[in-house]
């Protein structure tokens, strides 16, 4: 949410995920700079899949059922000249077959950015309430991100590089991530993009050369469309694309 008031235009983002099993993710997103220190956004995410199949203790199927998860969120980011901060209240709704929970959580940010092109960044998500199916409770997935970046620019053209590392409640492990993005912008009216990255998560299951996300986009004006393709190994791939305008 920190991130938020790097706008100088109001944007609307909308954001496709089709992953294997033909489970799909769905995004879409409003921000708008309040004025040069503060922003706002709000966005709505589901989750939902195709309907799964019901059986009974003796392992005989008595029909089928579905699932889908939601979310409402409302940011708020401030600059506070070194840095910027921001907050991010989520109402959260899950449903399996019958049987619903809801609950509040929060991430909060901070981000650092350097005249240089150096920035980082740290975020804690899923702040917030125990979610209860029937009679059991369990906490949200406390969620610990931290990241470099930096930016280098060549006239038109440009070159980002990012490390994050990312660590969660419910796991031992610290996850690394790294990516980059190449790009060239024809004046104020196009632009191409190009974007490659991989994950550590995934390197114990499957190989690095499957770990691999390639993706890019186009600005045109003021609309920018956005695509990525990642494999899973024997689960599947995932596909991803996205459109945004500013305006």
């Amino acid at each position: 949410p920190a991130g938020l008031t790097q706008l100088r235009q109001r944007e609307l983002n909308f954001t496709h995920l089709q992953l294997f099993d033909d489970v799909r993710h769905e995004y879409t997103a409003y921000a708008q700079a309040i004025d040069n220190s503060n922003a706002i956004g709000a966005s709505v995410t589901v989750l939902t899949q195709k309907p799964l199949e019901k059986i009974d203790n003796q392992g005989n199927p008595t029909g089928s059922f579905n699932s889908y998860n939601g979310a409402l969120s409302l940011a708020y980011s401030h600059n506070f000249g070194i840095f910027n901060a921001g907050i991010t209240a989520k109402g959260i709704y899950q449903k399996i077959d019958d049987v619903s929970s809801s609950g509040i959580a929060f991430d909060c940010g901070m981000l650092y950015l350097h005249d240089s092109g150096v920035s980082a960044g740290i975020v804690v998500q899923n702040i917030g309430t125990k979610q209860r199916f029937n009679s059991v409770a369990e906490n949200i997935p406390l969620v610990v991100k931290a990241g470099l970046a930096y930016r280098l620019s060549i006239g038109s053209q440009y070159l980002l590089t990012n490390i994050d590392g990312l660590k969660a409640q419910n796991s031992s492990k610290l996850f690394g991530r790294f990516g980059g993005e190449a790009g060239i912008n024809f004046g104020e009216e196009f632009g191409l993009m190009l974007r490659a990255g991989s994950k550590t998560d995934k390197l114990d299951n499957i190989s690095t050369q499957n770990s691999l996300t390639l993706g890019g986009g186009i600005r045109v004006m003021n609309f920018e469309i956005d695509g990525s393709y990642e494999p899973f190994g024997d689960l599947g791939k995932a596909y991803r694309a996205g459109m945004s305008v500013r305006f």
